[in-house]
């Protein structure tokens, strides 16, 4: 077979993760323009990117829209709901999709977290805010007070209770080095430490963490870890790796190329399956491979 991206279902016991109840041929898309493949009940949404700053947007084969809108991430899943472009501020290309009603635009910003946890505000760079897509209406949820100028913070949720933030310290987009925390309502506790130790490497700079997904029983994840270790002569080096609730690493998995999340499969609004997307050729980037 050529050198072309092809879909599989993504087998993970050890995440216990099941089969879900759709299934679609291999080779069935044009993944030189994919941006997201999603699979709900009986919708399959397909996101293809026109250019790189247009994406048009399909449901079981059927444009839904006409205007080449921009989707900044995976369209979330939310309350019989499909919201695309839902970080965007531009309220006038920001859609949702339902399917008994159809598209509509909604007037809200939010982001959620791949394993469909919570909804939080993209843009507040200090504390993390749950907030509600339909009201927009946010509650705080961590209470860093002590934050400094040169610091923006970013986290997602591992389960309903408890948010994993990162503190990026540098010039905003350009972190020069991280640290983690685990915050619940009741408990701050860095785990900064703990991440390096999974690493092999207690000496690295983390510079982030890509969060791909969490098992159906929200007891593990997996999640990219993208370190820098002048002790080993590595600039920039990103690794899979599998950890507990408690940041404690259980494993390798998926250790290749940035293996990143572009859709899920959800059957009775319970996650099945992760659809992944992962580099081949670190030449060329255009080479991605799907399972």
């Amino acid at each position: 077979m050529k050198k072309m991206c092809i879909i599989v279902y993504l087998f993970l016991l050890i995440f216990n993760i099941a089969i879900g109840q759709v299934s679609y041929p291999k080779d069935s898309i044009n993944y030189s323009k994919l941006k997201y493949f999603m699979i709900i009940d009986t919708l399959k949404i397909e996101v293809l990117q026109n250019s790189k700053t247009n994406s048009f947007i399909y449901i079981n084969n059927n444009p839904i829209d006409s205007t080449g809108i921009t989707s900044d991430d995976i369209p979330a899943w939310y309350k019989n709901n499909l919201f695309f472009n839902y970080t965007s501020r531009d309220f006038s290309k920001k859609i949702v999709y339902a399917p008994k009603d159809g598209v509509k635009k909604y007037n809200s910003i939010f982001s959620i977290d791949n394993g469909f946890i919570q909804c939080i505000d993209p843009y507040d760079f200090t504390n993390i805010n749950i907030v509600d897509p339909f009201s927009n209406n946010k509650k705080k949820y961590s209470n860093f007070d002590e934050t400094i100028s040169d610091c923006t913070i970013s986290g997602f949720f591992i389960n309903p209770f408890v948010v994993c933030v990162e503190k990026c310290f540098g010039e905003f987009e350009a972190c020069d080095y991280t640290k983690y925390y685990l915050v619940s309502p009741t408990e701050t506790k860095e785990i900064t430490q703990q991440i390096k130790q999974s690493l092999k490497e207690e000496d690295a700079v983390l510079t982030s963490l890509f969060f791909n997904f969490v098992s159906s029983d929200k007891q593990y994840l997996h999640l990219g870890v993208q370190y820098m270790s002048d002790k080993y002569n590595v600039k920039r080096e990103t690794v899979s790796r599998i950890f507990n609730n408690d940041f404690e690493e259980v494993g390798k998995a998926l250790d290749i190329a940035y293996p990143h999340v572009c859709g899920m499969n959800i059957q009775n609004e319970k996650i099945q399956n992760y659809f992944l997307i992962s580099i081949t050729d670190t030449k060329d980037s255009t080479k991605r491979y799907i399972k």
